[in-house]
């Protein structure tokens, strides 16, 4: 059978979205106008640990970040 990833999974980027919208109506009664630069930081440093995390979701592949198992399987074969 396959393997179902949790629903909050699915729905955690525009949830994620929909938040990051809202911030600076919030912040605005805090920090004024200053609210846009604050959310921007929010949102820079929350939307890159989202692409941290949907990178590392998948560590194996071709991609230039992935594991190099290949290169990993020959130095084992080599060293036996």
């Amino acid at each position: 059978t396959a393997r179902h990833s949790p629903p909050t999974v699915h729905r955690s980027p525009p949830r994620l979205m929909l938040w990051l919208i809202t911030l600076p109506l919030v912040l605005y009664s805090y920090f004024g106008m200053g609210a846009i630069a604050v959310s921007f930081v929010v949102s820079y440093m929350l939307l890159g640990v989202e692409a941290v995390g949907t990178e590392i979701e998948m560590p194996f592949g071709h991609d230039a970040n992935d594991l190099p198992l290949g290169n990993i399987n020959d130095t084992i074969k080599v060293n036996e």
